[in-house]
């Protein structure tokens, strides 16, 4: 027939190319050996392993190119190294950490002043505070003697 291609009217084994080898053979997981399970797993392990080295050989040959930040590699590894490191904080671990709820505007100044203080002289801003504390109707020595 006129209507129909020359592919259609051979075998499949004409169409395509015959392949040889362990790869000519069709064969399930059930009906291979652990030989043949252990050569393909390996098969594609090196398949793998290939692709991977060919990616690591583009990444340096585009930072040989291309050094700096304009590298999309370079800032993939630059922001790697930041998520790894542990001297780095996100904005998410920021605002878990300060989960002080102040109910009022006195004490979050107070904290405020504090923390300025603690940051400016050392430990000046605790014995303020300690000294804040002392009872109400004590001066000094004198509140100390009993009658």
């Amino acid at each position: 027939p006129i209507g129909m291609s020359q592919s259609e009217s051979q075998a499949p084994e004409e169409v395509h190319a015959k392949k040889r080898g362990r790869d000519g053979l069709v064969r399930a997981e059930e009906e291979m050996g652990q030989d043949d399970r252990k050569r393909l797993r390996g098969a594609k392990k090196a398949a793998r392993r290939k692709g991977r080295k060919e990616k690591e050989a583009a990444e340096k040959l585009a930072s040989r190119i291309n050094p700096g930040l304009g590298n999309p590699y370079e800032k993939k590894k630059l922001m790697e190294t930041l998520r790894s490191d542990k001297r780095v904080t996100t904005g998410d671990q920021v605002t878990q950490d300060s989960k002080t709820n102040y109910t009022s505007s006195t004490k979050f100044f107070k904290e405020l002043q504090e923390e300025k203080d603690l940051a400016k002289g050392g430990g000046k801003a605790k014995k303020k505070a300690a000294g804040a504390k002392k009872k109400k109707g004590t001066t000094g020595a004198v509140g100390n003697l009993k009658l």
